[in-house]
């Protein structure tokens, strides 16, 4: 199969993403996965990864600048990247908010701030960002994760 298209997902070592990561690979594409955490569920050379943090402006630049170096376009990104971090909001724990904001809401726009004007300067693009049900309707002890998918 002909790898010429590259995607970037986020959130890559497990679950949602390592899934997505997965169907990208066998429908073709050479896949980047994104990280805090090694990506180490595949051998494929089709698969290289990065373990990044999402939050980190200066580090999410050098990780774009990257890619394109490496493979000199970006055809798809996925934001997948998402944690939880429960409580009451009387009980929520300000860390604990900032943290939910930051992976789940500020990764995305710095992903996505850096990709788009690669992606303008191919020509092409397409951009993906994973929501929740939560984003709009809610869930006790979710308040941090409701505002982070609900954007």
């Amino acid at each position: 199969m002909k790898h010429d298209k590259v995607a970037v997902v986020t959130g890559a070592a497990r679950g949602i993403g390592q899934a997505i990561c997965e169907q990208l690979l066998e429908d073709g594409f050479h896949v980047v996965g994104l990280d805090i955490s090694p990506v180490e569920w595949s051998q494929s050379a089709q698969l290289c990864s990065y373990q990044v943090n999402l939050c980190d402006a200066a580090a999410v630049s050098e990780v774009v600048n990257s890619i394109v170096e490496q493979h000199g376009r970006i055809d798809a990104l996925v934001n997948n990247a998402g944690i939880t971090r429960d409580a009451l909001l009387p009980d929520m724990l300000e860390q604990d908010w900032d943290s939910v904001i930051d992976v789940n809401l500020k990764a995305v726009f710095l992903l996505t701030q850096r990709v788009a004007p690669v992606m303008l300067e191919q020509g092409a693009g397409s951009i993906v960002s994973i929501s929740s049900i939560v984003g709009t309707d809610g869930n006790i002890g979710q308040s941090n994760y409701g505002a982070s998918k609900g954007g």
